[in-house]
C-alpha cells in the first residue's frame, strides 16, 4: 500500500509518532422523518441505516494508518482506551490491530458495556448522537495515562498528544499536562457541554492545536459575551457567522496567544487562524450520505498533514479534503479511502490545492 510522503528535509516524518485517547466504541444510525428539530417530549419515527458508526478515537487512528502507514520507519500509534468485555469490543480491537495499531494500552473491562452511540440525522443531512455515559471509556482514568508514560521512551519533541471526548474531562486534562511537560505537540477537542469546565482549569492554555465545530465555537463565544479582540475585528469573514467565530477566537488568544485554532462550519467550510491570519477552507463538493464522523475524518487528515510537514493552512486543507470524501460512505469510516483513492478522485474531479498539498499528491 502508499502512504503519504514527508515533505521535510531528510524526508522523514515531522512528528512520527501519536499518543492519544479518546473514545473507542460502535453504535447505530436513524434517519429522522421530519426537518424539524427534536423537542423535549416529542417520539419521532426515523429509518434505521444500514452503515456503521465509530467513536472518535477510533476513526482518528484508523485514517492515521492507512494515510501515514504503521510498519517499520512509518507512523506509530498509540491509543489508550477500555471497551467492554463483549463482542463489540472484541470486535473494535481486532479492526485497530488489523491496521497495525499497538493495541498493548487498549483494555477490556469486565462487566461493562463498550461505548455505544445512537446516531440521529435529519433529511437535510445535519444530526447529532446521543452518547453511553457509563461505558468502559468512561472508565479511561488519569492513572492509566500515568501508567503508559512512565514506560515510554520515544522521543517527545516528535510526538503529537491527542486528547479526544468521550473519556473522562480528568484523564484528558493529565495527557495534556504530560504532553506539555515533555515538550510535545498538543492536539485537543472538547463536547459544548464540557467548555466551562475546561475554562475554569485553564485547559486551553494547554491545547498547541484545538478543532471545534461551529457549536462548541459558540459555547466559546458565549464565555467571551461576544465581545471581539481589537486584534481581529477587522478581519473579513462571512456575517452569519462572524460574531460567534471572531469572539471564540479573541477568548482563546487571550487564553493562550499561540494556539492554532480550526473552526468547521459543516458543508459551509472551515476557517483557521494562528498569530493574526484568519483563513477560510472551502469544503469539495460531494454527495453526501452521512456527515457523522467527518469532523473525525478532518481531525486525522489535518494531523496526518502536519506530520507530512505542511503548512498549517494546508494540513487543514487536507483534513477538509479527507472530511468531504468521509461523507460519501453510509460508514462514519469510509473503508474505501487510501493514498491511491485521494489521487484518483483529485485526478478526475480536477482538484487544485495549495502548493505544498499539491507536491504530497505527486
Amino acid at each position: 500500500m502508499k502512504y503519504l510522503k514527508p515533505l521535510y528535509h531528510n524526508l522523514e516524518f515531522k512528528y512520527n509518532h501519536l499518543v492519544g485517547t479518546g473514545g473507542i466504541g460502535s453504535g447505530i444510525f436513524f434517519r429522522l422523518i421530519g426537518n424539524n428539530t427534536i423537542g423535549r417530549n416529542e417520539s419521532r419515527l426515523g429509518e434505521l441505516l444500514r452503515g456503521k458508526d465509530y467513536c472518535k478515537l477510533h476513526i482518528v487512528i484508523h485514517y492515521l494508518a492507512i494515510l501515514l502507514g504503521t510498519k517499520k520507519n512509518k507512523f506509530d500509534i498509540f491509543p489508550i482506551g477500555k471497551v467492554g468485555d463483549d463482542d463489540a469490543g472484541v470486535f473494535l480491537i481486532k479492526e485497530i490491530q488489523k491496521l497495525g495499531i499497538n493495541i498493548k494500552n487498549i483494555f477490556k473491562i469486565p462487566n461493562t458495556s463498550t461505548l455505544f452511540s445512537v446516531c440521529f440525522q435529519y433529511p437535510d443531512s445535519t444530526g447529532g448522537n446521543i452518547t453511553s455515559a457509563n461505558s468502559a471509556s468512561s472508565k479511561v482514568s488519569e492513572e492509566d495515562i500515568i501508567s503508559f508514560f512512565n514506560e515510554f521512551k520515544k522521543d517527545p519533541k516528535r510526538e503529537i498528544i491527542l486528547s479526544l471526548p468521550e473519556v473522562p474531562l480528568s484523564t484528558r486534562i493529565k495527557i495534556l499536562e504530560i504532553g506539555r511537560s515533555r515538550g510535545s505537540f498538543n492536539i485537543g477537542s472538547v463536547s459544548s457541554f464540557e467548555i466551562k469546565e475546561l475554562n475554569y482549569i485553564n485547559g486551553f492554555a494547554l491545547i498547541d492545536m484545538i478543532i471545534l465545530n461551529i457549536d462548541e465555537a459558540s459555547s466559546i463565544a458565549k464565555l467571551n459575551n461576544y465581545k471581539i479582540d481589537k486584534i481581529i475585528r477587522n478581519l473579513e469573514i462571512e456575517r452569519d457567522v462572524s460574531k460567534i467565530i471572531k469572539s471564540c477566537i479573541s477568548y482563546l488568544i487571550n487564553k493562550n496567544i499561540n494556539i492554532m485554532i480550526v473552526i468547521t462550519n459543516s458543508s459551509k467550510g472551515s476557517y483557521t487562524y494562528f498569530k493574526r491570519d484568519l483563513r477560510f477552507i472551502p469544503v469539495v463538493d460531494v454527495n453526501v450520505k452521512t456527515t457523522a464522523g467527518a469532523g473525525d475524518a478532518f481531525l486525522a487528515g489535518t494531523i496526518a498533514g502536519i506530520c507530512c510537514g505542511l503548512s498549517f493552512n494546508s494540513s487543514v486543507e487536507l483534513g477538509s479534503f479527507l472530511a468531504s470524501l468521509s461523507v460519501i460512505s453510509e460508514d462514519t469510516i469510509n473503508h474505501e479511502i487510501n493514498l491511491n483513492y485521494l489521487k484518483k478522485f483529485v485526478e478526475d474531479n480536477n482538484i487544485s490545492f495549495s502548493t505544498d498539498l499539491g507536491e504530497i499528491f505527486k
